[in-house]
């Protein structure tokens, strides 16, 4: 099904489900890190303890080039780390990606990081349109 949606070999389509799972894998095990890391201080004779804190929710963006293992790696990371996460996927592959999403969720308060994979021109779009939340 990846290879028809997206037009991609055989090969490349069972590429991204072997990485997919993998990453989902890797994903599983990160909550059982610890949750805090002693850091350097810039203050002679102190130290720093860093926390990993989620930010709640992430706009993701999956692109049709690799729909599948992308959109993955999209979500697995941010999940991992207690956000939620809403993924976007290309309209060119929105069944290997995922559902397709109005593109108004990048405008709400809730969305406080994005995740895109894509061209530097959409990047650029990307970046100035939350800037009104």
């Amino acid at each position: 099904m990846l290879a028809q949606e997206t037009g991609c070999a055989g090969g490349f389509a069972g590429v991204q489900v072997l990485t997919a799972t993998r990453l989902l894998r890797q994903a599983a095990n990160w909550g059982y890190l610890p949750v805090g890391e002693v850091i350097r201080s810039d203050m002679p004779g102190t130290f720093a303890l860093a926390l990993r804190k989620p930010l709640g929710v992430v706009a993701g963006i999956s692109p049709w080039n690799g729909a599948h293992v992308l959109a993955w790696r999209t979500v697995v990371n941010p999940v991992a780390f207690g956000n939620t996460v809403v993924l976007k996927p290309s309209e060119e592959a929105p069944v290997s990606a995922g559902l397709l999403i109005a593109d108004e969720f990048f405008e709400r308060p809730e969305v406080r990081c994005t995740n895109f994979t894509g061209s530097s021109a959409t990047g650029r779009l990307l970046a100035g349109a939350p800037g009104g939340t």
